[in-house]
């Protein structure tokens, strides 16, 4: 990725460095995103860390079945590191260390396929009451996709089709997005909770910390355009395939004969799976109508 990112003269190559030397947090580390990301402007609007439709504070001492499960699974994927007595965290963590409550996110989505509602559970730290969002820097604001940049793409594609060509979309859900990022080891301290007799560090970027969605934006745009340069021509500047990603879900369309189509859609897939991003195959849609971003 690295390779293919210095060789095409991306601006964000650097980034991939993220993978090995961690993200920046924007604490005591920032990111250096000029020319990639607009400024953001002093009191511009900024969307809430973490969009719930009802969450609950677990408190430190307390126990949950779901909760308990949820930090085993994060602890056996390397997401965190779990420490039994103060004296091991110490010796990771050092000095200054701030501690921030544990959060379960309860997020009801439409789930088009089983055309029903679903609730997901999530955790997540509660960085602004432990005034970590506060201490954070946002120099740089996200940009995220629109419906009408897919309509523009999938015209563009309808405008050079053949007679016998088809035009199909996909989506898929990149899972345990936000986690697949390793955060800054310096700013680690800051991304602490303590859980029933245990102190959680987290090693990943966590979701609901202010420059999280940033750094993974800035990722997957480089997967992204490292994706669409295997269907771009570079004689004519046709392209066989046109993407965008919405934080975690990315959307693709293609034009060509039913065959051609499939092997595009399994060469975008298996991109991801190489690449160390796992999909969420179970959630996959392929077809002429697809639900993404909360449209058809």
């Amino acid at each position: 990725l690295k390779a293919g990112a210095v060789a095409a003269g991306a601006p964000a190559s650097h980034a991939v460095d993220w993978f090995w030397d961690g993200a920046p947090c924007g604490i005591d580390v920032h990111p250096s995103l000029d020319g990639i990301w607009p400024l953001k402007e002093e009191g511009e609007f900024e969307p809430p860390a973490f969009d719930d439709i009802s969450a609950k504070v677990i408190n430190h001492g307390t126990t949950d079945s779901e909760v308990v499960e949820m930090l085993k699974q994060y602890e056996a994927k390397g997401y965190i590191k779990r420490f039994r007595t103060t004296r091991q965290f110490k010796k990771v963590a050092g000095d200054n260390v701030v501690f921030s409550k544990l959060v379960v996110i309860e997020k009801v989505r439409f789930d088009a396929i089983a055309n029903d509602f679903k609730t997901k559970k999530r955790t997540v730290l509660d960085l602004k009451a432990s005034s970590i969002s506060k201490a954070t820097r946002l120099k740089y604001k996200g940009i995220l996709p629109k419906a009408v940049k897919a309509i523009r793409d999938m015209l563009e594609l309808m405008r050079r089709m053949a007679p016998d060509h088809i035009l199909l979309q996909m989506v898929t859900d990149i899972v345990d997005a936000f986690w697949i990022l390793p955060n800054c080891p310096a700013e680690r301290k800051y991304f602490v909770a303590k859980y029933g007799n245990h102190i959680i560090m987290c090693l990943r970027t966590v979701q609901g910390s202010r420059n999280a969605g940033l750094t993974w934006g800035t990722i997957v745009g480089i997967v992204g355009r490292c994706i669409c340069s295997l269907f771009a021509d570079g004689d004519n500047g046709d392209e066989e395939l046109r993407m965008q990603t919405y934080v975690d879900d990315p959307w693709c369309a293609s034009a060509g004969t039913e065959a051609r189509v499939t092997t595009n859609f399994a060469m975008v897939a298996l991109t991801w799976l190489v690449l160390g991003f796992p999909l969420a195959f179970h959630k996959a849609q392929v077809g002429p109508k697809i639900d993404w971003i909360g449209l058809r």
